[in-house]
């Protein structure tokens, strides 16, 4: 549905007909959602590639992922995720060459999926 909501911006009407949805925990929101869940979930499993998309998206997404490191009083303080997992980790160290790598925190051991 769309609904007449609109907003005052710098002076000017700037309509928002979906303001509604906003309401994440509104019944009527949470319904749309799981409809439009649905219907993706149908259309995506109805696809004969779906098995080969699937398995090249693994593909692609398996690569190493680093952070951009972050000096904080002598420190690089960087989060670095490698191939499919779930959440980055965060490392720190010493900024010098050859210092330890010490882990400050793995979000992926947190729950047993990862998640």
């Amino acid at each position: 549905r769309r609904s007449d909501h609109t907003d005052m911006l710098h002076g000017e009407s700037v309509a928002d007909p979906y303001r509604w949805m906003e309401e994440i925990d509104a019944p009527e929101t949470r319904r749309w959602v799981e409809a439009q869940s649905a219907l993706t979930r149908r259309t995506l499993d109805a696809l004969p590639e779906r098995d080969a998309l699937l398995h090249r998206l693994k593909q692609v997404w398996d690569y190493d992922k680093h952070g951009t490191p972050q000096r904080v009083a002598g420190r690089l303080f960087y989060a670095r995720r490698s191939g499919l997992q779930n959440q980055s980790v965060h490392f720190w160290r010493e900024e010098k060459p050859d210092a330890q790598e010490h882990r400050l925190l793995d979000a992926n051991a947190l729950s047993a999926d990862g998640t």
